[in-house]
């Protein structure tokens, strides 16, 4: 078998590992992603870029990439309001019906499917507002599925990411996950290397700036 195959082979294994492991634990993002204040931290960042041109069209085209139980999706839609068209992908069948209910009761209705972020089914150039939050973690190398959410992003769209920092103190996960974790330089790096200008390291908010860290672009 090719070297590529290989690197192929063991990519998918490890998308259907995550996918079981996140159905078998969808009930419990909610609450603990809201007991380390990511959703007011999420509300927070995109609050402060809710004055962007983009978010003023009638519907705004948002794509979630990751978009678990869609607490990111969820701030968006508060940012930008009821106009927004949510769109979102995950691995986990649980975690896209926990984000339709809970975008439900935001007063949209999401279009969800199973999707990998390296190859999304999504023509190029169509959404105003891309996001995906603690994904790239999972990821060996991040640099293809940054330049999946470059590829799609309309040009002067935002593209909004969250990764979990290196030193972030959640040694069960790393533990469970084998997070290869990618250092802040590093995905600046490539983002900018996909093509995405005005790339900017932003701090989240509460008790997730401890965890996390955000980053804001522009196609």
């Amino acid at each position: 078998m090719e070297r590529a195959d290989v690197h192929a082979a063991r990519s998918a294994e490890r998308a259907s590992w995550l996918a079981r492991i996140y159905d078998a634990t969808a009930w419990y993002w909610d609450s603990f992603l809201h007991v380390l204040t990511y959703a007011r931290a999420y509300r927070k960042l995109l609050a402060s870029l809710a004055d962007d041109g983009r978010f003023s069209a009638t519907s705004p085209q948002v794509l979630d990439c990751g978009i678990g139980a869609g607490l990111f999706s969820e701030a968006a839609v508060r940012a930008i309001g009821t106009r927004a068209r949510v769109h979102g992908v995950d691995l986990s069948p649980r975690l896209l019906a926990r984000a339709a209910a809970r975008l439900g009761r935001s007063g949209v209705t999401p279009l969800l499917g199973r999707a990998d972020v390296r190859e999304l089914p999504v023509r190029d150039a169509a959404m105003d507002l891309v996001l995906s939050a603690l994904v790239l973690d999972h990821l060996a190398d991040p640099a293809p599925a940054i330049r999946e959410l470059a590829r799609v992003a309309r040009p002067g769209a935002r593209v909004v990411l969250v990764t979990t920092r290196p030193l972030a103190p959640d040694l069960p996960f790393r533990l469970l996950f084998r997070y290869p974790r990618h250092r802040p330089e590093d995905v600046v790096r490539a983002m900018e290397a996909a093509g995405l200008s005005d790339v900017r390291r932003r701090s989240l908010t509460g008790i997730a700036r401890a965890f996390a860290v955000a980053f804001t672009a522009r196609a």
